[in-house]
């Protein structure tokens, strides 16, 4: 997968199988181990990734308890009502997320990359409701359904 593509390009590669090349490994190797240091060192928690969200953000997560905030997050936000997403629309909506992913910004392991990657090219896509997403993105719900 590449890291820009131009529309045109996108529609093509939508009906390519999606691989995790060694320059996505790399950037995102890059980045799970900028944020490992940069939590080894901090003196200070950093929202979102060792503290609750919103009205619990200051309330700090330790180390021990960080694999079952996530596994929470996703759990307490994959909700939604009405019909499920037409799976063309849901497999766009994962070929973008993984497209997101392979920049390299998000301290996403290449595991996760890998399976959401074997989940498009095997065809297989959650069920993504069309109603039910909150905060001020609007994408939480639909996100968390993905995975």
């Amino acid at each position: 997968m590449k890291s820009f593509y131009t529309l045109q390009e996108a529609i093509e590669a939508l009906k390519l199988p999606v691989e995790l090349t060694p320059e996505v490994r790399e950037r995102m190797d890059r980045s799970v181990a900028f944020l490992a240091n940069y939590l080894s060192e901090a003196t200070a928690p950093v929202y979102g990734v060792n503290t609750g969200f919103g009205s619990l953000q200051n309330v700090e997560i330790s180390r021990e308890d960080l694999s079952a905030l996530q596994e929470n997050l996703l759990i307490t936000h994959a909700a939604g009502v009405g019909d499920p997403l037409n799976m063309y629309l849901v497999r766009n909506m994962l070929w973008l997320k993984m497209l997101n992913m392979s920049k390299g910004y998000s301290a996403i392991r290449p595991l996760i990359f890998e399976r959401l990657a074997a989940m498009y090219n095997q065809q297989w896509y959650p069920v993504v409701t069309e109603q039910g997403s909150l905060g001020a993105s609007g994408d939480l719900a639909p996100l968390s359904q993905m995975v």
